[in-house]
């Protein structure tokens, strides 16, 4: 089973000039909790997820969702004055951990085990993103391989 078999796509990714308030929304529309994030050439050079945007804020330890967070009366006030401002590059975790369509489940395995990350997007050799692997998605294809 290669990573092509098994990628969402269309991949939902934002810009690197994305502000948090922007991506905050992102995420909401689409009800994902992380997207890779893309230079002006349109190659991935990040991920931006709730958790870096939590550590951002200093709510790192939060459990509930951004999107919570985000209409909680007690959300820090620098979040509110500041996420118009804030870029995507300066809070995405890079570089973004990517794999290629050819990689295989057991590299996808590894990658998820040792990087602890909760989402792979699958890349071209221009770093392109083709599509997206989530922990759910490898769950799913174990699912489909033993029935």
């Amino acid at each position: 089973v290669t990573a092509a078999a098994i990628m969402q796509c269309p991949v939902k990714c934002v810009s690197e000039k994305s502000t948090l308030k922007e991506i905050v929304a992102f995420l909401g529309q689409h009800g994902i909790s992380g997207a890779p994030v893309l230079d002006n050439s349109g190659k991935v050079v990040g991920i931006i997820s709730e958790k870096d945007i939590l550590r951002h804020i200093g709510l790192e330890g939060l459990t509930r969702s951004i999107q919570l967070v985000a209409h909680d009366a007690c959300l820090p006030e620098i979040f509110e004055e500041h996420k118009a401002k804030i870029l995507a590059g300066e809070v995405m975790t890079r570089p973004a951990v990517t794999v290629f369509e050819h990689s295989s489940l057991a590299e996808v395995l590894e990658l998820f085990r040792t990087q602890s990350i909760n989402r792979i997007p699958v890349v071209d050799n221009g770093y392109t993103p083709l599509g997206i692997i989530t922990r759910n998605d490898v769950i799913e294809a174990f699912s489909t391989i033993h029935p």
